[in-house]
């Protein structure tokens, strides 16, 4: 079940801010399953942060970790977390619900306010790797596309359903 707070607000909101990265930053989404990875940028009170992170449709929340929390310098109110995986149930005592700034790395991006996104003390998503020297192998069309292969990358954020539309 999503949660809604402050009546009907939306969880993004829309800011127009310039974007200072070159063609060779812009973000790519890596889909492996159903699941999508992207490095994002996310701002907080301390600044900005590039972030990994998971897109997962089949989610109703976003998660971050602690450490990006604090690296952020983000606060909110602490609230009880119970999630339901497809393997079960994990309970987590607490989480701070709190919000961000997003952007992706296009040179045209624009800048999103996420809010009611749960920080957590460990999100313990698997790593990826992505070998993208054999894939312009296998589909020579993709020789063009600026995006590097990287190995056991871990996500700090889990961007659920009622987040992605900002994507």
């Amino acid at each position: 079940m999503r949660e809604r707070q402050d009546g009907d607000r939306l969880p993004w909101k829309q800011e127009d801010t310039p974007s200072t990265k070159s063609k060779e930053e812009q973000v790519h989404f890596v889909q492996s399953a159903r699941l999508r990875y992207l490095v994002t940028e996310l701002e907080g009170p301390k600044g900005k942060q590039i972030v990994f992170a998971m897109l997962d449709k089949g989610s109703t929340i976003s998660i971050m970790n602690e450490e990006l929390r604090r690296s952020l310098g983000v606060h909110g109110p602490r609230k009880s977390l119970r999630i339901k995986t497809v393997n079960g149930e994990k309970e987590m005592s607490e989480a701070q619900l709190v919000g961000v700034k997003i952007r992706g790395q296009f040179t045209e991006s624009k800048t999103y306010s996420m809010r009611y996104v749960k920080a957590v003390k460990e999100l313990n998503l698997e790593p990826v790797n992505l070998d993208f020297e054999s894939l312009k192998k296998r589909y020579p069309y993709l020789s063009n596309v600026l995006l590097k292969s990287f190995r056991n990358m871990k996500p700090r954020m889990l961007i659920g359903s009622y987040h992605s539309i900002i994507l």
